[in-house]
């Protein structure tokens, strides 16, 4: 779902359509291929970025080109879960690891991370801190990674209200073009004919009314939404 999501983020902001950024998120995801939304991707390939707190982190593309994973940070230290899940599903969830660098005068020396759940071989890594040992890595993995999934849940909760957002507006204008047609259709049988054709006049009179009831709540839903979640990263991407 967070894949799906991001790469329709992504398309949205090419300036497709709602629908046709679906379909193409869609296409991505049979594909095997991995998108970020527009502001997402400045934060994931920046050299160096705050985020989460007080860390700053760099997103490393293959990091096994130079550092060693030592292991994740539920197998290092001892903690009650295996990850943090990165939305209200349930679903993919971030681990925080640890990896090794180059001894110090023969010592070992530790950074903490998590691995990105998007992306074989990548990670994001804070090198502010170095730990001696790697339980003590571990629990500052652990940490980064707890941070980076609440900001997750966050931005998934904020993009889909935005994609919520996004299809009301096309559903109230998709009924509006509706509205239309039928009241043309209403003014043709208007008159005597609606003598005569009684059935015909309130179905169509039911069924505008029942556009604009709908449109009514859309926009009532779309205000919720707004005050709720304009301004939070993610929703001004998918709305």
């Amino acid at each position: 779902m967070a894949r799906l999501r991001e790469s329709y983020l992504y398309h949205r902001s090419l300036g497709y359509r709602a629908a046709d950024a679906l379909d193409l998120a869609h296409n991505d995801l049979l594909r095997g291929k991995v998108r970020y939304g527009r502001a997402r991707q400045a934060v994931a390939y920046n050299p160096e970025f705050a985020a989460y707190g007080e860390s700053r982190l760099r997103w490393i593309e293959n990091v096994t080109d130079g550092l060693r994973f030592a292991g994740y940070a539920d197998e290092l230290a001892r903690l009650d879960h295996s990850g943090w899940y990165l939305d209200d599903y349930c679903g993919e969830t971030v681990r925080g690891a640890v990896w090794q660098l180059p001894g110090r005068h023969g010592e070992p020396l530790y950074v903490a991370g998590y691995a990105d759940p998007w992306n074989d071989n990548a990670a994001c890594i804070s090198f502010d801190d170095f730990a001696d040992d790697k339980a003590t890595a571990a629990q500052w993995a652990d940490a980064i990674a707890e941070r980076m999934a609440e900001a997750e849940r966050d931005y998934q909760r904020a993009a889909s209200a935005g994609f919520e957002f996004g299809e009301l507006a096309e559903d109230i204008a998709r009924r509006r073009r509706e509205i239309l047609d039928l009241l043309r259709e209403r003014k043709a049988v208007a008159g005597p004919a609606c003598k005569t054709l009684p059935a015909i006049c309130g179905a169509l009179r039911e069924r505008i009314a029942a556009n604009v009831k709908a449109i009514r709540q859309a926009r009532k839903r779309r205000a919720e939404l707004a005050d709720s979640f304009a301004g939070a990263p993610g929703f001004a991407d998918a709305a």
